[in-house]
């Protein structure tokens, strides 16, 4: 979970692609919770390209002002 001006998201480091649907159903929740931004990065992705996939959150963080 993730605060960045007063804008709270959640960055999923995804370990298993297989899991699509319970992820998504866990995304839904923190919907419906409140938190809009709500994004899964590969993690591969994520211990190859730590700050380029921060960069890449809180860019879209940004876009969810309240």
């Amino acid at each position: 979970m993730v605060c960045d001006n007063g804008n709270w998201g959640i960055l999923e480091v995804s370990y298993h692609p297989d899991r699509y649907e319970m992820d998504a159903e866990k995304t839904r929740w923190f919907k419906k919770s409140g938190i809009l931004c709500v994004e899964h990065f590969p993690a591969e992705r994520c211990y190859k390209e730590p700050e380029a996939v921060v960069n890449e959150f809180l860019s879209l963080l940004a876009k969810h002002k309240r």
